[in-house]
């Protein structure tokens, strides 16, 4: 999942292949469609930015996974960090239980997958609420250095290291034509300069004020 085991550890991947032969299902989940993807029997596209919610279903019955879907919702929809963290490890109104408490005695793999990358789940509230969109769905590396990976896989080696610089600056010259500019632009300078965000709110001193506010 999420690798392209083919291009990049194509010793490794011999053995996946020899295990198909032998009857096995080979199955890859990316976003994008590589090298591995096509030599698998089965591809399974991921929007970027959903992985950790495949992987806490992947752990657990299909018949909950509707229901399982709703909890994990509430944790990524949240408005604020708190919420989040509640809706996690708190009894949420909706429900009157918490989800680790749920499903942690029969599932507790989905549970300590949820537990384990919990930091990085929730990282983006501590970013300008315009980012939010973002951070949540999107791969910026990915998606936006995609064009550059693909041609330069495939004149690996065939290049030297001026050349291939030369080219890969005018790829992504050419590729920044059908790019869009992110939402909240302006809020990069301070970023950049090290501002702290909670939930969204410029933090200044030891509290948290309204972006407006802030301006004012």
């Amino acid at each position: 999942m999420g690798s392209n085991m083919a291009e990049n550890h194509p010793i490794a991947f011999r053995f996946a292949l020899q295990a198909k032969e032998r009857g096995a299902t080979l199955i890859h989940v990316d976003p994008r469609f590589t090298r591995t993807s096509a030599l698998c029997d089965i591809y399974a596209p991921l929007r970027p930015g959903s992985d950790i919610a495949f992987l806490v279903l992947n752990k657990m019955p299909k018949s909950l996974h509707t229901k399982a879907k709703r909890s994990l919702q509430e944790i990524w929809m949240a408005e604020t960090k708190k919420d989040a963290v509640k809706a996690l490890e708190a009894p949420v109104q909706a429900r009157g239980r918490l989800f680790v408490e749920t499903y942690q005695v029969k599932y507790k793999r989905a549970t300590d997958c949820l537990i384990k990358d919990r930091d990085a789940l929730l990282a983006f509230y501590d970013f300008p609420a315009e980012y939010w969109k973002h951070l949540r769905t999107t791969n910026p590396i990915e998606s936006t250095f995609a064009t550059v990976r693909h041609r330069t896989i495939r004149s690996k080696g065939c290049l030297s290291n001026k050349t291939a610089l030369a080219m890969v600056f005018k790829l992504v010259e050419g590729a920044q034509k059908s790019w869009r500019r992110i939402d909240g632009h302006n809020q990069l300078p301070k970023l950049i300069q090290g501002v702290k965000f909670a939930d969204a709110i410029e933090v200044i001193g030891n509290s948290a004020v309204p972006q407006a506010q802030a301006a004012a």
